[in-house]
C-alpha cells in the first residue's frame, strides 16, 4: 500500500474523482510509492511575480521520478473552435474549467523549479506532468489530439 499523505484523505475534498484516484493510489500502488494530495505551492510565474498554485496529486518514486498529476471529474470535453476546455456533470450542468494539461505543465514546472534550487547543480531529475479524467473512457472523442 502507498503511503498516503495525508491519511486518511481530507474529509473536505469535494472531487469523487480525486477521491477515486486516490483511493486507486492507495490500494494499486506498494509502500515504496509516496502520494501527495492537494498539494498547495507559491512560486514566481513566468511574467517572474510571485503565484500560488495547487497540483491535485504528486506521486513520488525514489527510483521512477515523480509526477504531477491534475484530475478533472465529470464528462470531459474540449471545444477546439473556442480552445475551451469544459466538464459537464451528471446533472448535464456544463461548467467551464482551466485547460488541465496548462494546470500540471505549470504545477510540474514550480515544482521543478524548488527542486533544482535544493540539489546540486545539474543534477537530473525525473519529473514528469499528467491528466486524469476518471469519469470518462480513455477514447472519447471530444478531447482532442
Amino acid at each position: 500500500m502507498a503511503r498516503m499523505y495525508p491519511n486518511p484523505i481530507d474529509p473536505d475534498t469535494k472531487s469523487n474523482a480525486e477521491r477515486r484516484l486516490y483511493a486507486a493510489f492507495r490500494d494499486s500502488l506498494d509502500d515504496t510509492w509516496a502520494v501527495f494530495h492537494s498539494v498547495a505551492w507559491q512560486g514566481l510565474g513566468r511574467d517572474g511575480r510571485p503565484r500560488d498554485g495547487e497540483a491535485d496529486f504528486v506521486i513520488a518514486h525514489p527510483t521512477q521520478g515523480i509526477l504531477v498529476i491534475e484530475v478533472k471529474g465529470g464528462r470531459v470535453q474540449w471545444e477546439p473552435d473556442y480552445n475551451q476546455w469544459q466538464s459537464v456533470a451528471t446533472s448535464g450542468q456544463v461548467y467551464s474549467i482551466k485547460n488541465p494539461f496548462a494546470q500540471a505543465l505549470d504545477s510540474k514546472y514550480a515544482l521543478l523549479r524548488q527542486l533544482k534550487a535544493m540539489t546540486r547543480e545539474n543534477e537530473f531529475i525525473n519529473l514528469g506532468h499528467a491528466v486524469a479524467f476518471p469519469d470518462i473512457p480513455v477514447s472519447e472523442p471530444s478531447l482532442g489530439p
